[in-house]
């Protein structure tokens, strides 16, 4: 084989100390390569619960957000059953960077009445961001869902009553934006629904 045409002679000892003493460890983005500062692939998440609070588009800017909706909404294959859903950063979050399309997302929106509600599964269909204000160059930041038109929504107390059981000690006490990595858990959470969006009565 090619590897034993390589190995022509025993490696010794004191071969060993000069290669220990020659080898540098690599640098990567400016750090020490030491295992202290090692890079760690993340798990891709299949699901978002993602934290949100009522608030309404400034009519400045709509014109420029209803375009983005337009486009979504050509992405939806079964209108009889699907239609488009959206909410929105005014800056560039985190989760921006790691969501994929087709990726589940439940949404969690906290109204001006302060009732907390929770909404069925939605699909991932496109993100988008426009400049909301011309000055700083500040953009918004909209991502844009495909839901169950007959989905049903839950209180939040209900929804985390029955969210314990499947995300066990990382249950949420309050709400708040969580990728779930956990292919199970995920599926667990989805569960509550079924595929139409209608509460699971399992």
């Amino acid at each position: 084989m090619f590897i034993d045409r390589l190995c022509t002679e025993p490696v010794r000892p004191d071969y060993l100390e000069e290669c220990k003493r020659l080898y540098k460890p690599p640098r990567l983005n400016g750090q020490r390569a030491n295992g202290k500062h090692r890079q760690q692939r993340v798990r891709p998440a299949k699901l978002w619960i993602v934290n949100l609070s009522e608030y309404s588009i400034p009519e400045s800017e709509v014109q420029r957000f209803e375009q983005g909706e337009a486009k979504a909404a050509k992405l939806v294959k079964d209108e009889a059953r699907s239609k488009t859903e959206s909410f929105y950063w005014p800056y560039k979050p985190k989760m921006a960077g790691e969501l994929e399309l087709g990726d589940w997302v439940i949404q969690v929106m906290t109204h001006k009445d302060k009732s907390i509600i929770v909404y069925p599964p939605g699909r991932l269909l496109s993100i988008h961001s426009y400049i909301r204000d011309s000055d700083s160059g500040k953009k918004r930041w909209v991502f844009h869902l495909e839901v169950p038109r007959r989905g049903e929504t839950m209180i939040w107390k209900e929804f985390r009553r029955t969210a314990k059981a499947v995300l066990g000690a990382y249950a949420l006490t309050t709400p708040r934006t969580k990728p779930i990595r956990d292919v199970q858990v995920a599926d667990g959470l989805l569960a509550l629904w079924t595929p139409g969006g209608r509460v699971s009565r399992r």
